[in-house]
């Protein structure tokens, strides 16, 4: 019956100090939650106003460029300031395709291989017209190291098709690699647009005259 006595009171004790750590676990886990949930709310907070800053990032662009595409020198803009950190002779070449209306501007073209060997086409570009793209095609043409025609054994010909459907916004640059199947002994390409399609449902295509074209070779 002592015995009992002497346990009773160490038991309540432990009891008791269990249910405080208790209580001290339940809070902290309660105001991390809180805390988590204050974070979440300032991301939200941050991504709305993000959204309002593209909009009027998209607002901007859409009511001011059209002059300054056609006249580069008259005003100070982000497009001609754009301008002015390219080299002399790449800023006339832009100017001149902007004044003919060509949408895409071609920055770099290279031979690339893959892990297993086969050629690649590696293509840089920019969109330098007042509209968003969403889609292009490329005529590249495929030749071997001395200029020859690199013929596919399908259509006979050296001219390989190339797609991209990501969109593109005014200024800004894009680039992809298209695996030239059929054109394995490739070591040079020169490279044409097709066509061009713009978010607004529109379509370009080259007139005479009017398709840049850039060339490329492999440093392999």
């Amino acid at each position: 019956m002592k015995i009992l006595f002497l346990i009773l009171p160490l038991l309540s004790f432990q009891f008791v100090n269990s249910q405080t750590k208790s209580d001290s676990l339940n809070s902290k886990i309660k105001s991390t939650i809180n805390e988590i949930e204050s974070l979440e709310n300032k991301i939200d907070e941050l991504n709305q106003t993000l959204k309002v800053l593209r909009k009027e990032q998209r607002n901007y662009l859409n009511n001011n460029d059209t002059s300054l595409y056609k006249n580069k020198s008259s005003v100070s803009s982000p497009v001609s300031e754009e301008y002015e950190k390219l080299s002399l002779k790449t800023s006339e070449e832009i100017k001149k395709s902007i004044d003919k209306g060509i949408p895409l501007y071609f920055h770099k073209a290279s031979v690339t291989f893959n892990s297993i060997d086969n050629p690649e086409a590696y293509i840089s570009l920019r969109n330098i017209s007042e509209k968003t793209i969403d889609a292009y095609t490329l005529k590249i043409l495929c030749y071997d190291r001395f200029d020859n025609p690199v013929k596919d054994g399908l259509y006979g010909d050296n001219n390989f098709g190339a797609i991209s459907q990501e969109t593109i916004s005014p200024l800004s640059y894009n680039s992809g690699k298209w695996t030239l199947y059929g054109h394995e002994n490739t070591a040079k390409i020169k490279v044409f647009i097709d066509k061009v399609h713009f978010t607004d449902g529109t379509t370009w295509r080259p007139s005479k005259g009017k398709n840049p074209t850039i060339e490329g070779k492999s440093g392999k």
